[in-house]
């Protein structure tokens, strides 16, 4: 009776059709395989694929079994076994490409079929290779074909070992000791991002008891407080308590040292990083900024955050940004204890009067939420006292900006700068953009600058991070070719965050001109396009068209005239994806000549040119926005503009914008997957437009135009008048206005 039983449920599955089967398990395999990689328990990789792979293979046999069972009764001579494996492995794959990587319920019913059918047929054809029934010269023949096909229209898939292994952050637990190679005699390189002239030495702070990692347990130089979140947590769950042994009354304030040798004392940095997988630690992936800050004569910390992470079993705690943000005060807090006490590393050496914040990601937000912390925390006796220290730089690698219980930071006298990758594809709005825009100055000698990075992701400012922008299995669609190397990315990091923090901490003004030109730095940045932003502190706005009669009206009564412009207007500024910026500009379109002139009022003059103590210099940003015309408008070959200053008397300079700024070209493109013709169905739209709208700052200095026209009154400057000579074009401006040139 078994025996007969079973003969009928596999009387029909033919040796082809066993091969279909066993192929399209193996394809559900494959991305049963990443999402366990994606999705990892903290038992370990090997744990999770072995477990889920056993799982997968009980499920393959049991669910087409009782499928074939459920097919008896039908009379006809169908692959009972195949036909129930096959819709298991559909419905696996459906699943798979629907929840996990994001695809909407179409496109992933779509890519399942896809998968099993060439599944089936890549089973088949091996089973074809296999059966010696068939002539040998056939076979080789469908061999032949078959690779030819492979080799000529199947991408080369990404190497397993960039999506499954990380690199690991060069971490030694034992205390470390770092000598220059150059000494103080004989001098050392002026490159920011070269080592500078301190040795240093590394160490962890800890609970002492971390479950997960030794150097915060016994590894650990300095043993330090844990906290009592339970105020800010009430979703701790006890899957998380089970992976890290403390629940949210014991949180651990861990950290990672690189501190100068030296009497001090020295500014105090701390590095955060974002959110990613809990299961996997990010705090060790900025030693090459840890390290080089120390050489520089500054403290270093990466702060651990970990816990506060998300993950596939047990979520994210729901007030994470705040959390993030309340814990890097507690660590400012715990070091400003260590520094007063005698005996430990830190006796002494902290200048908490001049602290800075490096954030990543949502990192990069806490950081600027750190530096407003009496918008979310005033009243929260558990933080530091606010005149125990001084956060004066926030640098946000890229960073997010969501609003945290319906506010946002709004930085004063904070220096600020964000980088930026176009290939960003985890936050690929430019989110800086939005934070930048809300720091404003009262000290005219700080300032606040932005660098987007042509083709730099989001994962590689983090030597933990890996590859991957998005988790597996998602991550596998990403599109790796022509993406900025991690060593280059970093080595830019380096550059702009050591040349931003020396300038803070210790007064190397020379170097704020790579902040104002990229150009300035081409010596050191590698080979590629990029775009910037600065504001400095003195910057007097002549129109920055956020007021509601921006379209007649500039600063201090300043009229404002447009002509010959197909369409102008006064708009918001939207990112890609059509979110505000929170800013606004001038989009401005013509196709033949056209005009934007502002007339400077008397009180400007006075206010601004004639207090101008070492010349004035003219700044203003702009967007090229061509990619939003129409694709059958034949756009010039190159896009001129020129400005024309007109001082007391009608005497006139006209400069082309290209003797000032880098070229105007389009903005960003970025094709973030291998399928970019489905890009727009995945994850609700968020890589459906490819142009990352930028702005690009440009500076014209007043007293060069006196060596061109002989009678131009830099301080008697009437009007500005912006020339569009070729087009078809379309552009936005912003920001323009005046700075004195004693400040940059």
């Amino acid at each position: 009776m078994k025996a007969s039983l079973r003969i009928r449920l596999f009387q029909h599955d033919t040796p082809y059709s066993k091969a279909a089967s066993v192929a399209c398990t193996l394809v559900a395999a494959y991305w049963l395989v990443l999402l366990a990689i994606g999705m990892p328990t903290g038992l370990g990789m090997g744990v999770d694929v072995t477990v889920i792979l056993l799982v997968h293979a009980a499920a393959s046999l049991i669910i087409p079994t009782l499928m074939a069972l459920l097919l008896l009764p039908i009379g006809q001579a169908i692959p009972r076994f195949t036909a129930g494996s096959i819709l298991y492995n559909y419905v696996v794959i459906y699943a798979i490409m629907r929840q996990s990587v994001g695809f909407d319920g179409l496109v992933a019913l779509l890519l399942a079929a896809l998968g099993i059918i060439f599944g089936g047929i890549a089973g088949m054809f091996v089973r074809f290779l296999l059966d010696r029934s068939v002539r040998l010269k056939l076979r080789l023949l469908g061999l032949a074909a078959a690779s030819l096909v492979v080799l000529t229209t199947v991408k080369p898939p990404v190497l397993a070992a960039q999506l499954l292994f990380t690199d690991a952050a060069d971490w030694v637990e034992e205390e470390q000791v770092y000598t220059p190679i150059l000494t103080e005699e004989d001098g050392w390189l002026e490159h920011p991002g070269s080592d500078g002239k301190y040795g240093y030495i590394a160490f962890t702070y800890g609970s002492g008891t971390d479950k997960q990692r030794p150097e915060f347990a016994e590894g650990a130089a300095l043993l330090s407080h844990t906290l009592d979140a339970s105020a800010y947590i009430d979703d701790w769950n006890a899957w998380r308590t089970a992976f890290w042994g403390f629940d949210e009354t014991k949180l651990p304030l861990n950290g990672r040292v690189w501190m100068p040798q030296g009497e001090g004392p020295f500014p105090l940095v701390l590095i955060v990083h974002g959110n990613h997988t809990m299961e996997k630690f990010s705090d060790d992936g900025y030693a090459y900024l840890g390290e080089l800050l120390a050489s520089r004569g500054m403290i270093a910390v990466s702060v651990d955050e970990n816990y506060l992470n998300y993950s596939s079993w047990s979520g994210i705690p729901a007030d994470d940004f705040k959390l993030r943000t309340w814990v890097l005060l507690q660590h400012i807090q715990e070091i400003g204890y260590f520094n007063e006490q005698a005996g430990n590393l830190f006796s002494g050496k902290v200048d908490m009067q001049n602290i800075a914040i490096i954030g990543h990601s949502r990192g990069g937000q806490a950081a600027a939420m750190a530096a407003d912390a009496e918008r979310w925390f005033d009243g929260d006796d558990t933080l530091p006292d606010s005149s125990k220290y001084r956060i004066q730089a926030v640098v946000a690698l890229a960073p997010t900006d969501t609003n945290v219980d319906d506010k946002a930071a709004r930085l004063t006298d904070v220096y600020y700068l964000t980088l930026h990758g176009t290939r960003d594809a985890d936050v690929n709005t430019l989110k800086g953009d939005e934070q930048y825009s809300r720091v404003s100055f009262n000290d005219p000698k700080r300032f606040k600058a932005s660098l987007v990075i042509e083709n730099a992701n989001h994962s590689y400012f983090n030597s933990s991070w890996g590859p991957n922008d998005l988790e597996l299995p998602e991550g596998i669609l990403l599109d790796y070719s022509g993406i900025m190397d991690r060593e280059s990315q970093q080595s830019i990091a380096k550059l702009y965050v050591s040349a931003f923090l020396e300038i803070v901490f210790h007064d190397r003004t020379e170097y704020m001109a790579m902040f104002r030109d990229y150009r300035e730095a081409l010596q050191w940045l590698p080979e590629g396009r990029y775009f910037n932003r600065f504001e400095s502190g003195a910057f007097k706005p002549l129109a920055d068209f956020e007021k509601a009669n921006s379209r007649n009206v500039a600063a201090f009564g300043s009229p404002i005239r447009f002509s010959g412009f197909t369409e102008w207007d006064i708009i918001d500024v939207l990112d890609k994806n059509g979110a505000r910026k929170g800013t606004r500009g001038a989009l401005l379109q013509w196709e033949d000549a056209a005009a934007m002139e502002i007339e400077l009022s008397e009180q400007y003059r006075q206010d601004v040119l004639e207090e101008a103590e070492s010349g004035a210099v003219l700044m203003f940003s702009i967007m090229n926005m061509e990619h939003e015309l129409s694709d059958e408008v034949e756009l010039a070959e190159n896009l001129e503009i020129v400005v024309e200053l007109e001082s007391e008397g009608g005497v006139s300079v006209m400069v082309p914008l290209e003797d000032y700024a880098p070229e105007l070209t389009p903005v960003p493109e970025a094709i973030y997957t291998v399928l970019p013709l489905l890009e727009h169905r995945l994850r609700d739209g968020k890589f459906s437009n490819k142009h990352t709208p930028v702005f690009q700052t440009v500076e014209i200095p007043l007293d060069e135009l006196e060596e061109i026209e002989e009678g131009f009154a830099p301080s008697d400057l009437e009007r500005i008048i912006f020339h569009f000579d070729q087009g078809p074009s379309r552009v936005i401006f912003d920001d323009i206005g005046f700075v004195d040139d004693q400040y940059l």
